[in-house]
């Protein structure tokens, strides 16, 4: 998605309530149950107790070392919920900065929020659980992740303004660019009337319909897009000439195109040709999200 300059990518997106991941598996906590024996003697730095077991077994998720290296599993993920005020359906928060309520409050490093237990990849547990329905979007710019949990009917605000959920401190964005909602179990994107626009990239070919109009951004060039099916021969006539007539303008050698058996579509850009040629040559392609 892109909101004014600033590109985001969905991460994850869960309609009820389970573990979010918020590491690229580069960095798991590890347990390996055949040492439970002999950390028999080792205690937990929150609840004091000693022992490891399948159910709460003792972590290392931080680079604390000594008396206060391990943590009992439900110890650390209470202690987290409780930060995150995920009790009470759960605010919004950022991963990947110096400020992350996820670091350890005494060595300053972020938990390992994977925990696999065994040789085995596929057996795996998160340290964070969110109840509610909830987003995860990544910054393309500096990869931070923002956890955007949705509670009740209330939408989640994007923009520069203190309201809004994920705040983006660039001159594109307004003060309340775009909202994400939960609509019939479905998670809708709208542009909140924004000055620049909100987007979601093209992954795939984009059926045009008939008499529906289309922003498609390539480049810094916006196109506007609307098809109309040809109906009578009449019809045609006029565009097989504007057909000929683009072909000769492009040179000798540009290929001819038929649009005998294609829809007609009209396209405006916001741009002149001049600065649209100017583009990259493997530009992204984006849709625009109007609002309702």
């Amino acid at each position: 998605m892109k909101f004014g300059r600033s590109q985001f990518k969905v991460k994850q997106m869960s309609l009820e309530g389970e573990g979010v991941a918020l590491d690229d598996g580069s960095a798991i906590c590890k347990v390996d149950p055949t040492e439970f024996d002999a950390m028999g003697d080792k205690n937990c730095r929150i609840c004091l107790h000693e022992g490891s077991t399948l159910e709460d077994p003792l972590l290392a998720p931080c680079k604390c070392r000594g008396s206060i290296q391990h943590v009992h599993m439900e110890c650390v993920k209470h202690w987290i919920k409780d930060r995150l005020a995920l009790s009470n359906g759960g605010a919004s928060f950022v991963v990947g900065d110096a400020s992350s309520p996820l670091s350890c409050e005494l060595c300053k490093s972020s938990y390992q929020t994977t925990v696999q237990m065994g040789q085995n990849k596929c057996n795996t547990r998160q340290l964070v659980e969110i109840d509610s329905p909830f987003i995860v979007l990544e910054s393309s710019s500096d990869h931070r992740l923002h956890v955007l949990p949705v509670v009740g009917a209330k939408p989640l605000k994007i923009g520069r303004g203190h309201e809004c959920s994920l705040k983006i401190h660039d001159t594109s964005i307004s003060r309340v660019q775009a909202s994400i909602e939960l609509i019939d179990g479905c998670f809708v994107l709208k542009d909140q009337g924004s000055r620049f626009g909100t987007y979601v990239k093209i992954t795939k070919p984009l059926p045009l319909e008939n008499g529906k109009r289309l922003s498609v951004q390539v480049g810094r060039s916006i196109l506007q897009l609307t098809a109309k099916l040809v109906s009578s021969a009449p019809e045609q006539e006029p565009l097989e000439r504007l057909a000929t007539c683009s072909s000769s303008s492009q040179g000798e050698d540009a290929p001819d195109t038929d649009m005998t058996e294609s829809p007609k579509v009209s396209g405006r850009s916001v741009s002149n040709l001049e600065h649209a040629n100017s583009s990259p040559s493997r530009s992204e392609e984006f849709l625009s999200c109007d609002g309702a």
